[in-house]
């Protein structure tokens, strides 16, 4: 029997953990629950794990003296929306229990995909050519609390040869996969900016300093630094999703607030959009009397696969599962943190397939009518053993790739805002 084999064979029960994480999701920094129940769930698997604070659940498996270490990845969290009885087809097969907060993006899924790699480890132990390692993350939509994992692993001395992750997409073929060379998913900035002026009555406006007039500048100049400071060669977007200020019309408001993001692939061609950002918002600011507040900080890196890696899992996914499985797709301007992963150890990140108009699974994203194809989670435990198995017999040899310095170097060298956490 294969690995698909194997990780079938336990289908039921990763669909049923699947929809225990859906009835009781919960948000970035705040999964005890979905944490306790997965060391619930590996301690009856009699495997040997850790919960790390705040940063989720490592699991070990396998002897690194047998071979090379894989890391596999699942994120754990879930969003702040309020999800809708149906899917795009119809009623769905479960539904959060929880008010406002919903699996909205697919981790659920991956949760329960992880475990059921587990299980197949715990099963099949000659799956494993060496060592893996097993990584639930929390807090991967908002608070990137994978720090505290890769704190965890820098102080334990833990060697890692490759790592992979997977994110199920519903704008991909149902059971198809993408596997990217290089850029797979963009760096990401969320920014916030506060004008504060002189708020006053409607009827003087001249005894006011309107932050919206200020804004109104603002947001010209914005329109503009794409075309003026970042390469036409290089993708990048700039949007803004929030503006929030005054509450009737006849009052001229003393603050407004924008939040939105910055979306690219090249780090250097966003450090100095953000620069240029950066100096709009100070310099306009006092021409129309008004002060700035902002939290333009380093942006993320983007994920980015390395290429050995990559060839390693397309070659391993067509043998597993098919010779059609492969699809060639676009760059994902979505974010990632498994981009922090990636630039520590060389590694391959893959995207599963789910869009069915028969299951109702086209929905994009964070969205209130997202859902999963369970009928892909097998697939999708499999293809991380699948991968590792590849990697560990492959003989390859990416030691190069990998990040250089220590881990805390690393999150120092991007100026991380949870940087501090390393001692140097």
């Amino acid at each position: 029997m294969s690995i698909f084999d194997f990780a079938k064979a336990n289908e039921q029960y990763i669909i049923s953990m699947r929809r225990e994480f859906h009835r009781h999701p919960e948000l970035s920094g705040k999964e005890e629950r979905t944490v306790t129940r997965i060391c619930e769930e590996l301690s009856k698997m009699g495997a040997a794990h850790v919960n790390v604070p705040q940063g989720g659940v490592l699991a070990f498996f396998g002897d690194e003296a047998a071979g090379p270490t894989v890391l596999l990845r699942a994120d754990i969290d879930a969003l702040p929306m309020q999800e809708n009885a149906c899917n795009s087809k119809g009623e769905r097969a479960v539904i959060s229990e929880v008010p406002g907060v919903m699996h909205a993006c697919g981790h659920d899924g991956h949760t329960a995909a992880l475990l059921g790699a587990a299980k197949v480890l715990s099963q099949h132990p000659e799956v494993n050519k060496g060592r893996i390692i097993l990584m639930f993350e929390r807090g991967e939509e908002a608070t990137e609390n994978v720090v505290y994992l890769h704190k965890y692993i820098e102080e334990h001395n833990i060697h890692i040869d490759s790592a992979w992750g997977l994110h199920l997409f519903t704008n991909f073929e149902h059971g198809k996969f993408v596997v990217y060379d290089s850029y797979a998913l963009a760096g990401s900035l969320f920014f916030t900016v506060t004008l504060r002026g002189k708020g006053g009555h409607g009827s003087r406006p001249d005894l006011s300093f309107s932050p919206i007039d200020c804004f109104h500048a603002i947001y010209t100049g914005i329109s503009m630094l794409k075309m003026k400071y970042s390469s036409p060669f290089k993708p990048l977007t700039l949007s803004l999703g929030c503006l929030q200020a005054g509450t009737v019309g006849n009052i001229i408001p003393g603050e407004l607030t924008f939040k939105g993001t910055l979306r690219y692939f090249d780090r250097e061609d966003a450090l100095r959009l953000i620069e240029e950002f950066r100096r709009l918002l100070e310099t306009t600011a006092p021409l129309y009397h008004c002060t700035v507040e902002h939290n333009l900080h380093a942006p993320s890196s983007g994920l980015v696969n390395n290429p050995v890696c990559a060839g390693i899992a397309r070659e391993a996914y067509r043998e597993a599962f098919g010779q059609d499985c492969i699809l060639d797709a676009e760059m994902q301007m979505g974010s990632e943190t498994f981009a922090l992963t990636a630039a520590l150890w060389p590694s391959a990140f893959t995207c599963l397939g789910m869009r069915s108009e028969a299951l109702g699974t086209t929905a994009e994203h964070h969205n209130e009518y997202f859902d999963v194809a369970e009928d892909v989670l097998a697939e999708a435990a499999a293809a991380g053993l699948v991968y590792a198995s590849a990697f560990q017999q492959s003989g390859a040899d990416v030691s190069a790739a990998a990040y250089p310095g220590s881990i805390g170097d690393y999150y120092r060298s991007i100026e991380h805002s949870k940087a501090g956490i390393f001692t140097k």
